[in-house]
């Protein structure tokens, strides 16, 4: 092969391993999609691990004493039915179930509390003959229109994704979340296309695997420059969300995504290492031979 041939290859295998780069990043990234924002499972991680449950228990318990105060119930009266009704767990496991119902495209105006208006029924009308109220047909009716009330308090509160735009979105999510599946297939053919071109264009690996470092190096690259800048600049804790419960799942939410993103780079920076390993062994097992071959 004449010099010049060897520039042109060098060069063109230089475009392949780019194409590699970018192909392979576009891979990874459509993985990390997939499990991270189109995943309802990892959203409801996120509400799990975040302190949404607790600030949004002590954010209801708030709006229910106010509007308690309104039909003379006292503040202490709704210690024991957030202590044993409406409970962390009890939010967590309805946000679940908004959440999944989100992703799946069904999303309902509202959510199941007839179990909680019935026992703040029950509670408040003991609570009334505890106060001497006399407790007539007119005020069973009027405790029944609060818990009415109560039990909606709730569900504004829970039911995250009940407007209209989110159920236009979860159409949608439930439509195109397959899309992320085909451009990691052919994100993934093409990257294969290119190592293969790389692997065809010379006859000794350590030429071939330098490629591929360079190629997945530029990958790690790519996936850890922009979320990593964004973890140190503290994106996802100057989010400006008015409560406390939905901006720690915002927040979360943002920042255990940019953390996919490194762990997804330090994955492919392993793969880097792999090649590099790979090519000094091939290197060294090549110098060995000529060594051998000049001496006599």
């Amino acid at each position: 092969m004449t010099k010049n041939s060897k520039a042109m290859r060098r060069v063109l295998c230089g475009v392949v391993s780019f194409l590699l780069s970018f192909f392979s990043c576009l891979f990874v990234m459509c993985l990390v999609f997939k499990f991270t924002v189109l995943s309802s499972s990892f959203l409801v991680g996120v509400e799990k691990r975040s302190d949404y449950a607790e600030a949004l228990h002590s954010e209801l318990k708030e709006q229910f004493v106010s509007y308690g105060s309104a039909g003379n119930v006292d503040e202490s009266f709704f210690d024991s039915v957030f202590e044993n009704i409406i409970t962390p767990d009890r939010i967590d496991e309805d946000t679940k179930a908004v959440i999944t119902d989100f992703y799946n495209g069904e999303v309902k105006d509202s959510i199941d509390t007839s179990d909680i208006q019935s026992e703040l029924e029950t509670r408040l009308l003991e609570y009334a003959a505890e106060k001497g109220f006399a407790v007539d047909n007119e005020l069973k009716s009027n405790i029944k229109d609060m818990a009415a009330q109560f039990g909606d308090l709730y569900n504004s509160y829970v039911s995250l994704f009940s407007n209209s735009y989110f159920k236009s979105a979860g159409n949608m999510l439930k439509r195109y979340n397959p899309y992320a599946d085909y451009a990691a297939i052919i994100a993934v053919t093409l990257s294969l296309i290119a190592g293969l071109v790389l692997r065809m264009s010379y006859k000794k690996r350590k030429n071939v695997y330098r490629y591929y470092i360079y190629a997945f190096s530029g990958t790690a690259l790519m996936l850890l420059v922009a979320p990593l800048a964004a973890i140190i600049g503290g994106v996802g804790a100057r989010i400006n969300i008015g409560t406390k419960s939905l901006y720690s799942f915002a927040s979360g939410f943002m920042t255990d995504t940019l953390w996919a993103f490194v762990f997804a780079a330090a994955a492919v920076a392993v793969v880097t290492a792999v090649f590099y390993a790979l090519r000094r062994i091939f290197v060294k097992k090549e110098y060995l031979t000529k060594c051998q071959k000049i001496t006599p």
